[in-house]
């Protein structure tokens, strides 16, 4: 018996924006507000980078109020990060962010990481085996240990600091992310069932 994985596909976005056009960089993360998230370490890392930078807009994107973390995490967020709640309207906000973030300490697949590539964003993640699938350290963005702030804001600052830097690695994940999409997924579909008639 052979089998093959196939990936989770998604919509590819029709129409990039032009970022890059202005001061201000946003940094954001989109997650349902699940203590496995870890998005306290969010805040610890968006606390370190305003106090040293004010071009910068954070962005928490995607709880709702059925979370089990929902009304603490609300709570405890700083008044400098934009909180939003769970939008279906989230390509505007992939289209309005620079930096992708992530300190998620585990994903069964990391959709949002994908998504966030295939709109031109350098990714900064926790190191999970299933984000290695998508993101080399370096090359496409960073990887830090689960909890290793002081890695995660050096990394970042890094991206804040150069923006070819951050356009290098947005071009290079918009090639990687091709394979995800829905038509690329399903031609691989397709493939398998004409193979087994």
């Amino acid at each position: 018996n052979k089998s093959k994985i196939i990936p989770i596909g998604f919509n590819f976005p029709s129409q990039l924006s032009t970022k890059y056009s202005n001061n201000i960089i946003h940094i954001g993360y989109i997650c349902r507000y699940y203590s496995v998230k870890k998005i306290n370490d969010y805040f610890h890392i968006a606390k370190y980078i305003n106090s040293r930078y004010n071009n910068i807009e954070f962005y928490l994107i995607g709880g709702k109020e059925e979370d089990p973390n929902y009304y603490e995490v609300k709570n405890s967020c700083p008044s400098f990060i934009k909180c939003v709640d769970f939008t279906l309207d989230i390509e505007n906000y992939y289209k309005l962010l620079d930096i992708y973030v992530s300190t998620s300490e585990s994903e069964s697949f990391g959709m949002t990481i994908i998504e966030a590539m295939s709109y031109g964003l350098p990714v900064l993640s926790t190191d999970l085996p299933t984000i290695r699938h998508f993101i080399t350290s370096g090359e496409n963005g960073f990887l830090f240990k689960i909890g290793d702030i002081k890695t995660a804001c050096n990394y970042l600052e890094l991206l804040i600091n150069n923006t070819n830097l951050r356009k290098r690695m947005g071009s290079n994940n918009i090639e990687k992310a091709k394979a995800y999409s829905i038509n690329k997924v399903g031609l691989e579909y397709l493939k398998i069932y004409n193979d087994e008639m």
